[in-house]
């Protein structure tokens, strides 16, 4: 059975080929159009769905079902031309994407966006907030849910009360974390506001909790007063950059609470042990961490693609599962993308000649590992790309984690963003609670855990200002090929730890395709490119 799925919204738009309930392709629409979150994209060319249909030669004809979510702009859709079978709750598709992944075979699923469908209540039209379902072998029920009114314009309600996800991305925005779309709108960063929050202080905690109330498993946020309250406070502050700062540790403090509260809420519930996470708040790692450490659940499953893109995947397995009662099918990685061959990627070096000199190696993890020792700056390009946001070894930026200045370095000459932004270390998992208070492993860089305080001055480049690191949690089996580039650089410095960022540069989405590599590599200040089996360097 062969089933695609459309993911996204208005943004985040995706495709991907479950065939027999796995996962064989998924691609992100920003990743082909060079558009981030796809603002911009033009839907009807739909290249995702291009992609996937050409890397697995597979004929449209061979399609057994095209579902997606009911949220999703149907101009991405046109292309299968009227044969779309299902349009799931958005929610749902959420959940679903965490939930047939998971490995788990009994969990509690939270999931918690910026809105979801449109639903009809005591409020009249309003939206779904929050969502909370129960797992069990391989059927999803919902339990209970939140919902927020607000103005409903094209089918997606705006500014909607009662949302944690609208809530700190209204504050984002407010406070600058954001950036230019390719539709050349504003569009806030939530990521940004994580990484700024770590600089101040929640001293505004108490104001904000006039406008919150929780209740139950219920929340009521009274966005409007709080965005009112906001304005007041940037209006008459001496210090602004300190008082963005405090308002983003604000920010912060609130939507982690009320995510813990949401939590309890789940556990007492479903009682169950597991719980899984999906909706784009759930790509705040801070905010995991803290269920983690502060609720009753005692193993955690992210979606790594817990933002739009992600339900690509959670409405095809829907409809797999709905058709065929068997067992799930647990993830081993999330590297979807296509896999370039070195014929592939050769084709795409000759056609750089004048820029680059190239040649193979017989063992890129070595020189790499030694490069990064020499504090030269490389890009690991390898095997399909990840679906989501975060690199995790195939479409990665590696550096010196040892090295202090390397964080400004890397922001100044090679990523060209904000200096208050953290860098990520990647850990051989075996030593992964000598160097980070990990409770849980972390394959998809989805919890920010405390790194341990006599190992800071080790690593300074990987943790934050305060003291915390996104950690990627790395295996043989997870990946090889990047395993065994921090292992030779753990036989080099005795540290089992790199710096990994995403490929890509401000306000690019991450590199697809061998061209795209070449074109980023050429465009910062990186020191060398490997890419499969080739060594990259400029004239």
């Amino acid at each position: 059975m062969k089933i695609i799925g459309f993911g996204g919204s208005t943004h985040d738009f995706s495709v991907c080929l479950v065939e027999n309930g796995e996962v064989k392709i998924a691609i992100e629409e920003e990743r082909l159009a060079k558009k981030k979150y796809g603002y911009g994209c033009e839907l009807r060319e739909n290249l995702a769905y291009k992609y996937v249909l050409e890397k697995t030669n597979t004929k449209e004809a061979e399609i057994d079902y095209f579902v997606s979510n009911d949220l999703l702009n149907k101009d991405y859709f046109d292309c299968v031309k009227g044969k779309m079978n299902q349009l799931y709750n958005h929610h749902y598709t959420h959940a679903a994407s965490a939930f047939y992944e998971s490995g788990f075979e009994d969990t509690a699923i939270l999931v918690i966006d910026h809105s979801g469908s449109i639903i009809k209540d005591s409020k009249g039209l309003s939206t779904e907030t929050i969502s909370y379902y129960r797992g069990t072998e391989n059927r999803i029920a919902l339990m209970d849910r939140v919902s927020g009114d607000g103005e409903i314009k094209n089918g997606i309600v705006k500014k909607p009360n009662n949302s944690i996800g609208y809530f700190y991305s209204m504050i984002a925005k407010m406070l600058g974390c954001q950036s230019m779309g390719g539709d050349n709108k504003i569009h806030s960063e939530s990521g940004k506001l994580m990484g700024l929050s770590s600089y101040g202080k929640p001293v505004y905690k108490e104001d904000f909790e006039r406008f919150i109330r929780f209740e139950q498993g219920q929340v009521e946020i009274e966005v409007e007063n709080i965005r009112q309250y906001v304005e007041k406070v940037l209006a008459e502050t001496k210090s602004e950059q300190e008082t963005k700062m405090n308002l983003a540790a604000t920010a912060q403090k609130i939507l982690e609470d009320l995510v813990v509260k949401c939590a309890d809420y789940l556990y007492e519930i479903t009682k169950s042990k597991n719980i899984c996470i999906a909706g784009g708040v759930g790509l705040n790692g801070l905010a995991n961490q803290k269920i983690l450490m502060d609720t009753k659940f005692e193993n955690i499953f992210i979606c790594p693609a817990a933002n739009d893109a992600g339900t690509s995947i959670g409405a095809a397995l829907s409809k797999f599962y709905e058709k065929n009662n068997c067992s799930k099918k647990e993830m081993k990685n999330n590297f979807y993308g296509f896999s370039y061959n070195n014929e592939e990627i050769e084709q795409s070096l000759e056609k750089q000649q004048d820029k680059i000199f190239y040649s193979k190696l017989a063992n890129g993890e070595k020189l790499a590992a030694k490069l990064i020792k020499e504090n030269r700056i490389i890009a690991w390009y390898q095997g399909g790309s990840e679906f989501g946001p975060r690199s995790l070894g195939n479409r990665s930026i590696l550096a010196n984690p040892c090295n202090p200045k390397m964080k400004d370095i890397l922001n100044n000459r090679v990523k060209f963003r904000e200096s208050y932004r953290p860098f990520a270390p990647a850990v051989m998992a075996e030593h992964e609670k000598e160097y980070f208070e990990m409770i849980k492993s972390n394959e998809y860089m989805l919890l920010i855990p405390e790194t341990n305080k006599e190992v800071i001055s080790r690593i300074p480049a990987v943790v934050h200002v305060d003291g915390t690191a996104r950690v990627q949690s790395v295996t043989k089996t997870f990946n090889p090929q990047f395993y065994s580039v921090i292992q030779e650089f753990y036989k080099l410095s005795s540290i089992p730890v790199v710096l990994n960022t995403s490929f890509n540069i401000k306000g690019r989405p991450i590199c697809e395709s061998p061209h795209d590599a070449i074109d980023c590599f050429l465009e910062s200040d990186i020191d060398y490119l490997f890419m499969g089996n080739y060594l990259v360097w400029k004239i």
